[in-house]
């Protein structure tokens, strides 16, 4: 009988490491596979504020443009923010930038709009201007959605570059996650540079908490003061800072 001949040394050395690159390479796969569907849970939810910020944009727009010329510089500004805004082709540090950039500008649109004699005769768009917008642009700058997922992006960004299966990852097609270098914090703990709202009257319910029991009796107290009057204001977020700060801040500001 002949004697059957197996493989040569070098072809299996060769075909074991093959195996264990494999290996290593599919298990890379799988972790960051993992990895990359919690980055994109953040990235949706990144996605769905974007959306809502350019949504309230227009709607600010559609208001602004029945009591200003198309070509008002504010307005004008906020059409082409809004469209960065929603635009998922661009780089997503520009589109923050852009949304960084009309938080300021709607504001002051908000502000010149409400000292026009044709808004002040509009009761419905006089409603939007001094109430329901201010709020929603309030809103817009509460920034949690954003900042979780920064958090995962910096996370998934150096495991990829940190450890041995996340530079196999990166090899296979892996990439880093865009960051939001340029969206700064709305509401930073140093109270110093915190956004405070605007003062709507006695009520400030900008939570949506309170009854109309509440408010009835707040405004009974109020008409039976003298000299001093009781405000109220709800938040839903305080971006970090400190409450009673906070409300010293607001007391201050107010």
């Amino acid at each position: 009988m002949k004697e059957r001949k197996g493989l040569h040394p070098a072809i299996a050395f060769v075909l074991m490491i093959l195996m264990v690159c494999a290996a290593l390479f599919n298990g890379a796969h799988r972790q960051w596979q993992e990895e990359k569907a919690v980055l994109l849970k953040e990235t949706q939810a990144l996605e769905a504020a974007m959306n809502l910020r350019a949504e309230t944009a227009q709607n600010l727009l559609s208001v602004a443009r029945r009591h200003l010329a198309p070509e008002h510089a504010l307005c004008q500004s906020v059409a082409s923010e809004r469209a960065k805004i929603g635009n998922v082709a661009l780089p997503l540090a520009e589109r923050t930038a852009a949304l960084a950039q009309w938080t300021q500008d709607a504001k002051a649109l908000l502000q010149e709009l409400a000292l026009l004699p044709s808004l002040q005769q509009d009761s419905r768009d006089q409603m939007y201007v001094q109430l329901m917008l201010p709020q929603a642009v309030e809103q817009c700058e509460e920034n949690v959605t954003f900042t979780a997922y920064d958090q995962a992006a910096e996370k998934y960004n150096k495991g990829l570059g940190g450890s041995f299966s996340g530079v196999l990852a990166h090899l296979i097609g892996y990439e880093k996650a865009p960051r939001l270098d340029s969206m700064q914090p709305a509401l930073p703990v140093d109270g110093a540079q915190i956004a405070y709202p605007l003062q709507r009257g006695y009520i400030n319910d900008d939570a949506a908490v309170l009854g109309s029991e509440t408010i009835d009796d707040v405004h009974e107290l109020n008409n039976r003061q003298d000299s001093a009057e009781f405000v109220i204001a709800t938040r839903h977020f305080l971006g970090g800072a400190d409450a009673q700060e906070y409300c010293k801040g607001l007391f201050d500001y107010w």
